[in-house]
């Protein structure tokens, strides 16, 4: 028997901790291996504004650090989403989902 439902809203909260947590964890990752393999467009360039000559302790410093400002920003970034698709849900009625046993 199958159960139709609407989804009318959704936890903005609870989207930011799964995104930005997510993308943190995956930035995090991203800067560790910047700053191991010396990519020459590391973002520790930012910090000291010549990566190639920066020490790997700066590197990897801002490589991590940027890495997480990225998966928190992400997460705000669907954080607005889910907002504002809480308000055309609750103006237009939501997504219609169909659940079967």
């Amino acid at each position: 028997m199958a159960k139709t439902m609407h989804l009318k809203h959704i936890s903005v909260l609870s989207i930011f901790k799964l995104f930005g947590g997510m993308f943190a964890i995956i930035g995090f990752f991203m800067g560790l291996a910047a700053a191991i393999f010396g990519v020459k467009f590391a973002p520790s360039s930012i910090f000291l504004g010549f990566a190639p000559l920066a020490f790997l302790s700066t590197r990897l410093i801002g490589g991590l650090i940027l890495g997480v400002l990225y998966g928190l920003a992400t997460g705000c970034v669907y954080a607005i989403v889910a907002f504002i698709y809480n308000i055309f849900a609750s103006l237009l009625g939501g997504i219609k989902i169909t659940l079967e046993e």
